[in-house]
């Protein structure tokens, strides 16, 4: 299987950081008292995928981008980890959807 990555920078692992600088995850990003992700912070996933916004209680929870290594790329509200909310998809092709989830 060959993937494409258009966006993050290259992780063994996922990586969760302040920010995405010069190609490279940098800093770190913000956690609670529990050490859980929560406020803002960039996720790198090993898969090539990228979601930079806000977390609680360590899940995607608010508002958020998340990159696709498709070139796919979601703007809009995160609850629980998933896509709910008003949001965008702008696809790689040129569509988008702008609408509820």
């Amino acid at each position: 299987m060959c993937r494409r990555i258009l966006f993050a920078p290259v992780v063994e692992k996922d990586t969760y950081c302040r920010e995405i600088t010069d190609g490279k995850p940098h800093g770190e990003g913000e956690v609670n008292g529990k050490g859980e992700r929560e406020g803002y912070g960039v996720m790198v996933y090993a898969s090539g995928d990228v979601y930079e916004g806000q977390w609680r209680a360590g899940e995607r929870e608010g508002v958020g981008t998340y990159h696709f290594t498709t070139g796919n790329r979601y703007v809009g509200q995160h609850v629980a980890g998933a896509r709910q909310g008003q949001g965008t998809m702008h696809y790689a092709h040129g569509d988008k959807y702008d609408g509820e989830w």
